[in-house]
């Protein structure tokens, strides 16, 4: 009875890590830091300039709409010059991304495969006639957090490597880029607030800091999603404003 109790012990146990694995696996509206239950996103950025002292719109430069399933997964991402169109399996996961082009064509086909834990471990990138372009793999730490990118040419060649840093809530603090040799080609470091909207962003090259980008937020909704970002890139002395980032955002009921 005592070698029972423990058999039916032990899938009780593994049951619960499953599940709390399941309550803790990200979706795409943790991974773009998106609170309540989205339906569309839509982001607009313009050129900007000062004037006057304050950050105002200049140009119109892009334009991008995101289309979430009720489960917080992107099913579609629209652009002005191509639409992007997702496949899902019975858990969730993205399994194909057709990517088109204003009129309906086909640009190119990317291809994921997972783990058991719902982590994407294989991205294939595929041209428009059939033909294999890329190939990545990814690899995770303990909480879920992609640690490390490893991207191939056509003939199984590495040609870059990525490592990620993470802070306690999940955020990507730094990204290391890795050329083919194991050289370091380039670092990112992120910054973000107690929100987890990120707000500094350093780039550096052999060399050290090359350039430092910052974000500043206004116009936040109920859900405390920000509808407004402003930002700036920060030379020697000063900073000037770049681009301004609208956003409207749909619910579901």
């Amino acid at each position: 009875m005592k070698k029972l109790i423990i058999l039916l012990f032990i899938p009780l146990v593994f049951g619960c890590d499953i599940v709390k694995k399941l309550e803790d696996k990200k979706n795409d509206l943790d991974d773009l830091n998106l609170n309540g239950k989205v339906k569309s996103l839509k982001e607009t950025t313009y050129s900007a300039l000062d004037k006057f002292g304050e950050p105002v719109k200049n140009t119109f430069m892009n334009e991008n709409e995101y289309l979430f399933n009720e489960d917080g997964f992107i099913k579609e991402i629209g652009k002005l010059k191509e639409r992007l169109k997702f496949k899902y399996d019975d858990d969730g996961n993205i399994i194909e991304n057709n990517i088109y082009d204003k009129d309906g064509e086909l640009r190119y086909k990317l291809k994921f495969k997972y783990d058991d834990d719902g982590n994407k471990i294989e991205e294939s990138f595929y041209d428009k006639n059939g033909e294999l372009d890329s190939k990545s793999n990814f690899k995770y730490d303990d909480d879920g957090n992609r640690i490390e990118e490893n991207s191939y040419d056509n003939d199984g060649e590495l040609f870059q490597k990525y490592k990620f840093k993470y802070d306690d809530e999940g955020n990507i603090i730094e990204e290391n880029r890795y050329d083919n040799d194991g050289e370091l080609a380039g670092k990112l470091k992120f910054k973000y607030d107690d929100d987890g909207n990120r707000i500094e962003r350093n780039r550096y090259n052999i060399n050290g800091l090359a350039g430092t980008v910052k974000y500043k937020y206004e116009n936040f909704d109920n859900n405390k999603n920000w509808l407004t970002r402003i930002e700036y890139y920060v030379g020697y002395e000063d900073e000037e404003v770049a681009f301004i980032i609208e956003r409207e955002i749909e619910y579901y009921d």
